[in-house]
């Protein structure tokens, strides 16, 4: 099989920690870390959580189908050894977003990326929205 490293990005940052209501840049990148070339790389992100508005997701490049996963067929693309690559999709929290009880403790946004077989799982902490309060005259 084919050596391949992932990476992934959320606004430019390997360690985002997202908030309720903002839009999400995410970029993942996959390098060809063997020694023969990797031809029509077919790469899927899988997204779970309970903060994302599955309605906003967007992929220039990518098919979204149901449940938050997206798929790339980069067909026609070869990369070399040591090339990287990148696909990209922005999606939108939830602005009301709390925990659920069962995630309270450890609340995290999930992204499980496959490229061409090789599985690499992404979490990303997150704060939930901050209530406003409004005094009372």
């Amino acid at each position: 099989p084919a050596q391949i490293l992932i990476t992934q990005q959320i606004n430019g940052s390997d360690n985002y920690t997202a908030t309720a209501g903002q839009t999400l840049h995410y970029q993942i990148f996959f390098k060809n870390a063997g020694n023969a070339p990797l031809n029509g790389a077919t790469v899927t992100s899988k997204i779970s959580g309970s903060a994302f508005d599955f309605s906003t997701l967007k992929s220039t490049s990518g098919l979204i189908s149901q449940n938050g996963k997206i798929t790339w067929n980069l067909a026609s693309q070869i990369l070399m050894p040591g090339q990287q690559a990148e696909v990209s999709f922005d999606i939108t929290l939830k602005s009301d977003w709390q925990p659920l009880e069962s995630e309270k403790d450890n609340p995290l946004l999930k992204n499980m990326v496959n490229v061409s077989g090789t599985n690499q799982e992404f979490n990303t902490k997150i704060t939930p929205a901050v209530i406003p309060v409004t005094p009372g005259n």
